[in-house]
């Protein structure tokens, strides 16, 4: 992915970058539970505290580059991707679409699996290194390397008081399929045709729509188009990126969002689209 032209990328000896990306972005390894179970996975996530117009990037930035993770785990434990939230639409200060992403305080998940071999009343130490490209009017490659050490107990872990709620709304407001919708969607061109269809009556309403796709297809800069359908639900009119895959995919992929949420009191931010083009 390209960076942005109208930013300029800050290339300088590493200890500077390093402790420059360090003030804008603040990165921590943080676990929903005091300790680790033989066998039984659990759930931590990377912390990013993002200072104040700060941001990084989405799995699909649109510009720049995601935020990645390269474990270094104990013999036996596996850790999954990362659980990525719905993302927001990024812009400058000028109004300009810079890409798709995060700010302010945010969690990326990842559920980790311990072996059954593992033997209570020692303890083990996961270690990570993060890296994320954080911009605001300059963009700033940022690598923070990162410990979590946890004791191994035979009972079931306790949760982690300042953090295990706040790991479980996380996971509850990911990305998710939900039977209140279907979805179709159609190729004319280079204009996509995504409509939605509720599957039964619905109350709520949904302001303010955006579609990210999640290989750039769909231009991230891109106007998007909404119109009411007299079933209740609507058509998005998308249009297809210059520089997205050279091969037009077989699917389209990505999120949904809404500014209300979807699900029964909008609990689910992003709501997940992979359907037949």
């Amino acid at each position: 992915m390209k960076i942005p032209s109208l930013l300029v990328v800050v290339l300088c000896a590493g200890a500077l970058l390093g402790a420059r990306a360090q003030a804008q972005v603040e990165a921590s390894l943080v676990s929903a539970e005091t300790s680790i179970q033989p066998g039984h996975p659990f759930s931590v996530a990377l912390r990013l505290h993002h200072a104040p117009h700060w941001h990084t990037y989405w799995i699909n930035p649109g510009i720049g580059y995601p935020t990645s993770l390269t474990w270094r785990l104990p013999a036996g434990f596996t850790a999954g991707e990362i659980q990525w939230p719905t993302p927001q639409v990024l812009k400058s200060d000028t109004g300009e679409i810079t890409g798709n992403g995060y700010e302010g305080d945010t969690l990326l998940l990842v559920r980790v699996t311990p072996p059954r071999s593992l033997k209570p009343g020692t303890a083990i130490s996961l270690a990570t290194t993060a890296k994320w490209l954080m911009c605001e009017r300059e963009c700033i490659p940022g690598q923070s390397e990162l410990t979590l050490a946890l004791p191994v107990w035979a009972a079931p872990p306790n949760p982690d008081a300042q953090w295990a709620d706040r790991l479980a709304r996380t996971l509850a407001e990911l990305p998710k399929a939900l039977p209140d919708w279907s979805a179709t969607a159609t190729r004319n061109g280079n204009v996509v045709t995504l409509t939605m269809k509720p599957t039964h009556a619905l109350t709520q309403t949904h302001p303010n729509l955006h579609f990210f796709a999640v290989d750039n297809y769909i231009g991230y800069e891109l106007p998007q188009e909404i119109k009411s359908t007299s079933d209740g639900g609507f058509a998005m009119t998308l249009h297809v990126s210059a520089e997205g895959p050279e091969k037009p995919p077989s699917r389209l992929q990505g999120v949904l969002s809404t500014d209300e949420g979807w699900g029964p009191g909008g609990s689910v931010r992003g709501l997940r689209i992979d359907v037949p083009l």
